[in-house]
C-alpha cells in the first residue's frame, strides 16, 4: 500500500518536471523542488530497493536539475540542492555555470550511475523507457519517438566511451555494462514494436 501511494505522489510530480521542460516557469520549479524534491525526502528514495521508485525520484531530481542549470543566477540554496542531485560539489558547479554543456554532462552522469549503480539487473521494460525518456530530456532530444534513431544510439554509445575513457570512474563497471545492454536491446529489431 505504501508503495502504490508513493508511485502515485512521485509519479504525479514526474509529470510537473517534465512538463517544466516545455513550459518553465522559474517560480513553479523552485517551488515544486523546494515541497516535492527536498533532499531530505529524496536521499532515501534514491536507494529505495524499488527500481520503480529509485528511477522516478531520481527522474524528477534530474529534470529539475536541468532547468534549475538554465535560470540565470543560482544562490546558495540552488546551488546546495545541485550538489546533492549532481553529486559535485556546489563550487564546480558555480565555476561551469557558464558551460551547459559540461553542467548537462555532469547532470546525466549523475542520474545514469544513481539509477543503475544500485540496479543488478535490467530494468524492467517500462522503467527502461523511462530511464531512456528521461535521458533523451537531459541530452536535449526533442522527440520521443527518437528513442529508436541513431542519434539516441550513437549519443549512448558516446556517453559509454566517455565513461570508460575517465580515470576517475571506480565502480562503473555495472553502470557500463547495463548502458552497453539497454543500447542492444533498443537497437534490436523486436525493440521497434
Amino acid at each position: 500500500m505504501r508503495r502504490r501511494r508513493l508511485l502515485v505522489c512521485l509519479n504525479a510530480v514526474h509529470h510537473i518536471a517534465k512538463a517544466s521542460i516545455v513550459s518553465p516557469s522559474s517560480r513553479l520549479l523552485n517551488e515544486m523542488r523546494l515541497h516535492f524534491a527536498d533532499i531530505d525526502l529524496m536521499r532515501p528514495l534514491w536507494v529505495d530497493r524499488d527500481p520503480a521508485i529509485r528511477v522516478t525520484a531520481r527522474s524528477i531530481c534530474a529534470l529539475f536539475a536541468r532547468q534549475l542549470l538554465r535560470q540565470g543566477q543560482l544562490g546558495e540554496g540552488e546551488l546546495s540542492w545541485l550538489e546533492e542531485v549532481m553529486n559535485m560539489p556546489s563550487n564546480t558547479i558555480f565555476n561551469e555555470r557558464n558551460n551547459r554543456a559540461r553542467l548537462d554532462s555532469m547532470n546525466v552522469d549523475a542520474f545514469v550511475d544513481g539509477v543503475l549503480s544500485y540496479q543488478k539487473d535490467d530494468l524492467p521494460n517500462v522503467l527502461a523507457m523511462s530511464f531512456k525518456d528521461t535521458l533523451m530530456v537531459l541530452m536535449n532530444t526533442s522527440s520521443r519517438a527518437s528513442v529508436h534513431t541513431d542519434t539516441f544510439e550513437e549519443w549512448l554509445s558516446y556517453h559509454i566511451r566517455r565513461i570508460e575513457q575517465e580515470d576517475d570512474r571506480q565502480g562503473w563497471d555495472n553502470v557500463v555494462e547495463q548502458l552497453r545492454r539497454m543500447s542492444s536491446q533498443s537497437q534490436s529489431p523486436a525493440s521497434g514494436t
